[in-house]
This record gives structure tokens, sequence and C-alpha cells, in this order.
């Protein structure tokens, strides 16, 4: 597998491939103590999850890590929304047009779930599918919500979320802002494992740090037998 990033003290990395548990994965990006400086933007976390498994999703994704963290990393707090959007706009454009030229290949659709710290401030940006949970004073936080993966989901309004990367030439991100204190949790999971997270989110929610969160997810794919997936955690050290 292609080294994407290195798993080292409050952060940690679960990671899934056909059965088999690596220690990082292509798809899964999660960063180093010692990345940037904690006053300008950088990217914490980033997950892409394909819509379905297809050739040459691999490269896709490290490419799409590459230019989100390009595109992110040491910017101004003030600038970080604006370069999301673009950010994502321009990699669903360029993944459109690769599967324009590849058109006797399966398409390549992907999500791409990111977490962007900033000082204090922290940013979410989201094009399912993926998963995102942020543990603060006490309460579970999950984007998408956590019973909107059930069959049998309803929601109480006209529930629209945004385009996979590769759809169309539009694709605008749903962003969520934060601020974050010592003890904080951030997850990012893949739908394969999110699908199946809203019975453990009292566990979740009590996870003393990243070990917890990383046992629940490894428990939990054992249990349902899932075969491929990721997962990444940070914990936030005042």
């Amino acid at each position: 597998m292609l080294r994407i990033a290195t798993v080292a003290g409050e952060r940690e990395a679960y990671c899934l491939d056909r059965g088999e548990e690596r220690d990082e994965s292509p798809f899964l990006y999660v960063a180093d103590d010692d990345d940037g400086v904690s006053d300008r933007a950088r990217v914490l976390l980033a997950l892409v999850d394909p819509v379905e498994r297809a050739a040459g999703d691999t490269a896709a994704a490290v490419q799409v890590i590459e230019t989100l963290r390009n595109a992110i990393d040491g910017l101004d707090p003030d600038d970080v929304i604006g370069a999301l959007h673009g950010v994502y706009g321009r990699l669903s454009r360029w993944l459109l047009h690769e599967n324009r030229v590849n058109a006797g290949r399966r398409k390549i659709f992907l999500g791409l779930t990111c977490v962007v710290g900033c000082g204090d401030d922290l940013f979410i940006a989201q094009v399912p599918p993926g998963q995102a949970l942020i543990r603060q004073d006490g309460q579970l936080y999950a984007f998408p919500r956590l019973r909107s993966w059930s069959p049998t989901f309803q929601p109480s309004r006209t529930y629209e979320l945004p385009n996979p990367l590769g759809l169309r030439e539009l694709t605008e991100p749903q962003v969520y802002y934060t601020r974050v204190e010592d003890g904080d949790l951030l997850t990012l999971t893949s739908s394969s494992i999110a699908a199946r997270l809203e019975p453990l989110s009292d566990e979740l929610r009590d996870a003393g740090g990243v070990d917890d969160i990383v046992e629940t997810v490894s428990d939990l794919c054992l249990r349902h037998g899932v075969f491929s997936g990721e997962a990444g955690a940070i914990a936030i050290r005042g």
C-alpha cells in the first residue's frame, strides 16, 4: 500500500483492505504531530470514500488528498471556507474529465470528507459518502446524522446532499464550523463502517481516546464482516 500518513501520538488510524488490517491506506490521511504550525490552516484528517470501487480509484484518491492539502495548508482562517469550496469544485471537474477520457472504464465517483484545523477553529467539509464525528462537551455530533445510513431513514424535510466528486461540473461541499478545546475527539470513517455506527453512539461519545475509537471500529468490522474500510481519529490536546 502507498504510504500517505505517519500516525503518531494522540492520533490513530484503522485501515482494512479486503479483510486484512494495514498500517495506512491511500484513501486516508492523518496529519503528523509536526505538520505545519497551529495558527495556520492545515488538513488534520481526510478520507476519500469511493461510491463503488473502480480501476484507478487508488491513484485518484492519492491525487485528491495531495491537491486538497496543497490548497488548504498554510492559509489564514478567513480564507479556509472559500478555499474549501474552490478545491472541491476543481477536484470534481478534474475527476469528471478523467471519467470522460476513460469512457470504456467504470467511472470513478468519490466522497471526500476532511477536517481542517486553524488554531482553535475547526472546519469540516464533506461530499458523500463518508462520515465525520466530533465528540465535544460530552456530546457526539455526526455529519451526516448516523441514522441517515439506515434504509428506513425518513427525513422530516427535503434531505439534500452534495454530489460526490466526478459526477457533476458543480459540486459544493457542505462545510461546518466549530471551535475545539482540550479533550475533543475527531473521527472520520468510510461509509462501510458508518452504516453500522448508530448503535454504538454512546460508546463513541464516552471514548477515552483514539485507542478506544479504533478498538470500537475494529470490533464492529469483525462482528459485521466489514471487508474494507478506513477510520482516522485525533484527540485535541491544549
